[in-house]
């Protein structure tokens, strides 16, 4: 656990990053708060950190991928109250270099380590869909999702 103060930017606190365990893991990164802060902005109401940062059993207990960026504080997964997660996403889309929707729970992922195995994935019924070079925009992932009927 790291000491800084308890605000990380105008509308983040520390606490919103905190692991869900309850260990004290919140070594969240700056770059992806300040991301968050542009987000927050962008669309004008508040972001929901449904999780933050994880430490690695909790990120095993919940089913996370074993290099998740969530163990090194460069992702989160989001809603936002009156926005649906297909327009956030569209709107995250400006500012993180990979998002995750997840309709099926309501939410998106961000973070900010390189698209790999792609910017885009959707997860739905316990199924993920990359969307790799050269379809890897969000106009080829609301296709899919209007496609597949995802909505």
């Amino acid at each position: 656990m790291t000491e800084y103060s308890d605000k990380l930017s105008k509308n983040f606190q520390r606490a919103e990053f905190a692991c869900g365990c309850g260990c004290g893991y919140d070594d969240i990164s700056p770059k992806l708060v300040d991301k968050l802060q542009m987000l927050r902005d962008l669309v004008g109401k508040p972001i929901i950190v449904t999780s933050g940062c994880r430490c690695k059993l909790y990120n095993s207990h919940i089913g996370g991928v074993g290099n998740s960026p969530h163990l090194t504080g460069k992702a989160s997964d989001i809603y936002c109250d009156g926005i649906d997660i297909y327009e956030l996403a569209g709107r995250a889309d400006l500012i993180f270099s990979r998002i995750g929707l997840y309709p099926d729970n309501h939410f998106i992922h961000v973070d900010i380590v390189p698209p790999h195995p792609s910017k885009f994935w959707v997860r739905h019924k316990g199924e993920y869909k990359y969307f790799r070079p050269p379809y890897n925009h969000y106009d080829d992932v609301m296709n899919y999702i209007f496609e597949e009927k995802l909505r």
